[in-house]
Order: structure tokens, then sequence, then C-alpha cells
């Protein structure tokens, strides 16, 4: 093993200890490339522009609404009164720009009751695909309607399943305890990577 970095010799790219054990230059060795490396591939000193990563940008206030009116799958996030961690689940919604948010859930689900009583929850919405945009909503319950309004339900479901499809999937509902919860936006966070295409 070498145990002193007096015992290296130095020999032109190699250096080699007592013990005769051939080192690399440092400046060859291939850790000391990382950063090289890493800078070909993301452009940072490179003349390759098409590689060369930019900073996120917020959406404006109507690129936001609009994008939340896409047929996205949400992430809903609530507090937690149990002990355990927020629950965070994949959701449907409703949104009309400008609006408030809508979902539906069984009544007696454990995320329904704890809608109930945080009273207030955070949406997520993301592009899973270039270019990589998400819009955060964190907003406040304002109503509750118990049973769910089949005109709200049909609504939610027609933007995922389109009107033949989301009729009858509502249809195979009729009869179970559900809840419609109404959200006011009152916090956006958005992050919009379109500029790096």
């Amino acid at each position: 093993m070498c145990r002193s970095a007096s015992a290296h010799r130095l020999a032109g790219r190699e250096s080699r200890c007592a013990n005769g054990h051939v080192l690399t230059n440092r400046r060859d060795h291939p850790v000391a490339n990382v950063d090289k490396r890493m800078s070909a591939a993301y452009g940072n000193n490179s003349t390759d522009r098409s590689v060369r990563t930019h900073m996120p940008k917020p959406f404006t206030e109507a690129e936001r609404q609009e994008f939340l009116a896409g047929k996205h799958i949400a992430v809903l996030s609530v507090a937690a009164t149990d002990g355990r961690p927020p629950a965070t689940v994949p959701i449907w919604y409703d949104y009309t720009p400008g609006g408030d948010i809508r979902i539906n859930t069984g009544a007696e689900r454990r995320k329904a009751r704890l809608i109930r009583e945080a009273g207030t929850v955070t949406v997520t919405v993301q592009r899973e695909e270039l270019p990589y945009q998400y819009v955060i909503v964190e907003g406040t319950v304002i109503d509750a309607t118990t049973p769910s309004p089949r005109e709200a339900r049909e609504a939610i479901a027609t933007r995922y399943l389109g009107p033949e499809k989301a009729r009858a999937f509502v249809d195979s509902m009729d009869g179970t305890k559900s809840v419609l919860f109404t959200i006011r936006p009152d916090r956006w966070i958005t992050q919009d990577y379109s500029g790096d295409l």
C-alpha cells in the first residue's frame, strides 16, 4: 500500500510509489475528469448550445390556468391527524380557468375525512413528458356536498373518459356514498422547463 505522497516518483504521466505500484497522474485520473464530462454533457463552457440547460421559468397567470384546465391526473396531499404522514393520492379533478377545483371521492374514505378535518389541501398537476412542467395549488376547501351531484361526477369523469364512457362510469357508481369537495386556489407554484428544448 502507498502510505506517503513523498514516496511517489513522477514519471511523465505516471507516478510510482515505493512499492512499485503505478499511479495515474491526478490530472488524467477518471475522477478528476468528472467535471469536464459533466460540462460537456450539460453544455457548461461548451459551444454546443443544443445541450445547454436553462433555468425554469414560472407560468404566466394565463398559462397556469390553461395548464390546470388540461387533462392531467392530479396528486392531492392533505395533512393527517392520526400520527401518520400527510395522505397523498392520485385523483381526477375538474377545473375551469379562473374558477375553483372540484374533486369527487367516497364519502367514507380516509382522504374524505382528512380533507374535512384539515380544511386545506395541496393539489399538484404535472406534465411527465417534454417539456416538463408543473402547477402546485395550495387551496382552501370552501364546500363539501354529500351526496355528490351527478352533474359534477359526470363532468369530472368526462375529462378523462369522454362523454359516453363517463356516463357508463357514473351509472356504475350510483348508490355509492360520495362527496364533492370544492377547493378555492389560494397560492400557486409553477415551473416551466420548455426553455430547455
